[in-house]
């Protein structure tokens, strides 16, 4: 079975405040194929979401508490250096 890749209307996720865990949970549960992490640093060790999910793509974010924005980060040992 085939998913459409709009996670927001197809879970029924309101982005209209913003994301929190719940709304990350939802994404996670869409995107079922990737492991999803977010970091609320540049620390390896400041997980702020993990989901134990059994795959070997990973999407990982930063967190970023001042902006209350999420980045994507391509290689986590480049953002980390």
């Amino acid at each position: 079975m085939s998913r459409s890749p709009n996670a927001t209307q197809d879970d029924g996720i309101n982005l209209s405040n913003g994301a929190g865990i719940p709304e990350l949970v939802r994404f996670q549960k869409h995107f079922r194929d990737y492991k999803l992490f977010v970091y609320g640093g540049l620390n390896c060790e400041h997980i702020l979401f993990e989901e134990q999910v059994d795959s070997t793509k990973r999407l990982i974010l930063h967190y970023v508490d001042v902006e209350r924005h999420y980045h994507v980060i391509v290689k986590l040992t480049a953002a980390t250096a």
